[in-house]
């Protein structure tokens, strides 16, 4: 008699038993990023993320990834090579001359700096009620607005920190790190479903005000150590959360910030132990959450000053007034950029509302986005897919080819740092991490993921 796959529960209910019905293979998960590399590798993997969860703990705003990353450099100190940083120290690029021309194109590796959070708005703070109804209120709050795409749900109800810097008479100062906290509706009094409340009504970014614990302006701003709502103005102010990386059993780490300083440690390392003989540029910029503008951003004018740089320093022109047009673009055409940043990991959040086919599977090895850009905004070439693939098969890099993750109905455009490269005419194609609950508190990442990001940038810097 066949066995069923049925079995009795409590008397006469009976539930499917899918259990019975499968292979012990079918019962296991499989991590190919992990479990193909070999035994030497996973010791590797596993050093690399113990590594890299310091670093993100550490490295919470634009300018601590910065210093972080010249902390790496400075200790590494490679040959032919320079550290360059804009103005405000919020984005960084490691140049490497190498040997050959650098007018027969250089090989480019671009990430971001910044993460999604909140940030403070100009004039932020508040006491301002009805004085019969200030005790119901619990002091100074700050008023805030999302930074990058947030859903705002997921930021009430968290201890934040206070991260930011401040210039005053040309000079820079970093603000002192202080805790606070996003109120959220209490279980007992939330009505918003009863009402049938809208959830963009219900769950608003103007809401998010911030809980400091102090009683009077003045003392709130002398824990900043400014004197007065001026300075105050003349500051960037950030809150992230407090929370700090753990390890979700073997193979995933939890964090904030996966997106994209995971990137940003893969690709830095990269470049660092890597010998290349073709000239590279290993960049982070800023503001890829807001649009990628700025001066530190990807449609600004860093990577062009970086690249101006690496012509005078290398000896290739003798002065920046001897660039021309021609030059930069001979250049690019010759060159290849690698956007490394992070992309939609699939959890069972996703799993009945992404298009399962294309998206990316946390533990199958680094993303290699080959759409053709009917839903992205990028435009691949075949060429450069086939380029890229060769050179990862090559050094035996698990990877797993993805297109737009969202089902046909519900896709559009969704502009890139890409397209900042393409318009400069450089073949671009983006090589990232699969993240987990992307944008939120607390993202989630594979090891194995991310050692695999490491061996993809430095192939490509040495192919």
């Amino acid at each position: 008699m066949k066995s069923s796959l049925l079995s009795a529960r409590k008397g006469s209910l009976r539930v499917p038993d899918i259990l019975r019905g499968m292979s012990r293979d079918q019962m296991t998960r499989e991590h190919p990023s992990y479990d193909g590399l070999p035994r030497t590798g996973q010791d590797k993997a596993l050093k690399f993320a113990n590594n890299y969860s310091n670093f993100l703990d550490s490295a919470r705003i634009a300018p601590d990834v910065v210093e972080k990353v010249r902390g790496m450099f400075e200790e590494y100190k490679p040959k032919n090579s320079f550290f360059m940083t804009n103005q405000d120290e919020t984005a960084f690029a490691i140049v490497n001359y190498g040997s050959q021309p650098i007018s027969d194109g250089i090989n480019i590796i671009y990430s971001h700096t910044d993460s999604p959070c909140l940030r403070a708005k100009v004039k932020p703070i508040t006491l301002q009620w009805d004085p019969s109804l200030k005790e119901l209120h619990t002091g100074v709050e700050i008023d805030t607005m999302g930074y990058g795409g947030i859903s705002p749900h997921q930021w009430a109800g968290h201890t934040l920190e206070l991260r930011g810097w401040t210039i005053k008479n040309g000079e820079r100062r970093n603000l002192p790190r202080i805790l606070v906290y996003s109120p959220e509706v209490c279980a007992h009094t939330d009505q918003r479903s009863s009402s049938k409340t809208e959830f963009d009504d219900a769950h608003r970014q103007e809401g998010l005000d911030l809980v400091t614990g102090y009683r009077k302006i003045p003392d709130f701003l002398k824990a900043l150590k400014l004197n007065n709502e001026t300075d105050f103005a003349r500051s960037v102010v950030f809150f992230v959360p407090q929370n700090k990386v753990n390890n979700i059993g073997p193979y995933f780490i939890s964090g904030y910030g996966h997106d994209n300083r995971s990137c940003v440690y893969a690709s830095v390392n990269a470049a660092l132990e890597s010998r290349t003989k073709r000239p590279s540029i290993v960049i982070g910029f800023d503001r890829e959450e807001v649009g990628s503008e700025g001066p530190g951003g990807a449609n600004g004018k860093f990577f062009e000053k970086v690249l101006d740089t690496m012509l005078v320093k290398s000896g290739t022109v003798n002065r920046v007034e001897e660039i021309t047009s021609g030059l930069e673009r001979k250049i690019f055409e010759n060159s290849v950029a690698i956007d490394a940043d992070t992309d939609v990991g699939s959890t069972h959040k996703e799993v009945d509302i992404i298009d399962q086919h294309n998206t990316p599977r946390l533990g199958f090895g680094v993303i290699l986005n080959a759409s053709d850009g009917t839903f992205s905004g990028d435009q691949v070439s075949p060429h450069l897919v086939d380029y890229v693939m060769g050179v990862l098969q090559n050094k035996k890099v698990i990877f797993q080819p993805v297109g737009s993750a969202m089902p046909a109905d519900q896709s559009h455009e969704t502009p890139s740092a890409n397209e900042f490269f393409v318009r400069r005419g450089v073949p671009t194609i983006n090589i990232g991490i699969p993240v987990g609950s992307l944008h939120s508190p607390a993202e989630l990442l594979h090891i194995g993921d991310l050692y695999c990001a490491k061996q993809a940038y430095r192939a490509l810097l040495e192919a």
